[in-house]
């Protein structure tokens, strides 16, 4: 009878050599049972879950056209009209605003960057 290492229909256990690789999967596992256990407590949820960044840079990747309104309201009016390129980063942020519109983001800057 054949060994376990000559039989090929045994599947051998790969050795995993990225530590990093390894940690997050494991990472994500303790940060979700962390989650439940806050929702099972009615307590709040982790504090790794709740950042939300000041701003967040979008490269433009084609040339379009951004609009900037007054407000996210249905009574909103047009502020300005954007000719963006790919050369822009448009910078806004962290916070998520939805209406009925849609979703919007909040403009803080506009850059031009070269290079």
């Amino acid at each position: 009878m054949p060994s376990a290492d000559e039989d090929p229909s045994v599947a051998k256990a790969s050795v995993c050599t990225d530590v990093e690789a390894a940690r997050k999967p494991l990472a994500r596992l303790r940060c979700l049972r962390n989650s439940i256990d806050c929702l099972t407590k009615n307590e709040t949820l982790p504090s790794a879950l709740c950042y939300v960044p000041a701003e967040v840079t979008y490269t433009v990747t084609r040339n379009d056209m951004i609009v900037v309104y007054s407000t996210a309201a249905k009574d909103r009016s047009v502020l300005s009209e954007i000719i963006s390129s790919t050369g822009h980063q448009v910078v806004v942020s962290g916070e998520e605003l939805y209406t009925s519109e849609g979703q919007w983001a909040r403009l803080l800057k506009v850059c031009l960057c070269y290079g």
